[in-house]
């Protein structure tokens, strides 16, 4: 065997004796850089998401909740608001509305600046339902005073739904968070009847 014979065969050897595992720590590393990238991403999407729900819920504290409790001093006594019945079941709504006087200068002022207001509702609702924004904390921050917004503004939400338009991002908001918010009652109320049957049963022991 010629020395040119003797290297190319020595070549072999190596290249079977430590190609495959030089490959495999190849594909391992490569495999491993995926995964971290896919880390730093889903990371960096939560810091955004989280950034984006802080900024909404300032703009709910500094704008929204001005406007829905000056909107509330002008519907005060409008029969409208007061004796339409509302009621959200999961995505489901049943509507008993009030019938609107369309001569009535008042009736319709106030409907438009609603649909204002809901109109600003909606773009808050579809940050949170579409991922933009944390849903967790956008909860956390603005989920007691959304709900409760919004709840005085169902019977207007009720009558643009009659009216043809889709239902708006702000009731399916609504039924995820109010859903929240009920879980809550009910387990902070088994708390406090197992606290209770829990003092009962020392005092008898």
């Amino acid at each position: 065997m010629t020395v040119l014979e003797w290297i190319h065969y020595g070549a072999e050897i190596s290249y079977f004796i430590c190609g495959g595992p030089l490959l495999l720590a190849c594909a391992f590393l490569g495999l491993k850089q995926i995964t971290v990238t896919k880390k730093v991403a889903a990371d960096n999407a939560k810091r955004e998401a989280l950034r984006i729900a802080a900024e909404w819920g300032v703009i709910y504290e500094k704008e929204l909740i001005p406007t829905i409790s000056k909107y509330k001093e002008e519907t005060k006594g409008w029969r409208f608001l007061n004796d339409s019945k509302v009621t959200v079941n999961g995505n489901k709504m049943t509507a008993n509305l009030r019938c609107i006087d369309l001569k009535n200068k008042r009736d319709l002022d106030l409907i438009e600046k609603a649909i204002l207001v809901i109109n600003r509702l909606e773009s808050f609702s579809m940050h949170f339902l579409t991922g933009l924004a944390d849903d967790e904390y956008g909860y956390i921050i603005a989920g007691h005073a959304f709900c409760s917004n919004v709840e005085f503004l169902l019977p207007v939400i009720a009558l643009s739904v009659r009216a043809g338009d889709d239902k708006p991002t702000t009731l399916h908001l609504y039924a995820k968070w109010k859903g929240r918010l009920e879980k809550e009652k009910l387990l902070a109320e088994k708390r406090r009847i197992d606290d209770k049957l829990n003092k009962t049963f020392n005092m008898s022991v």
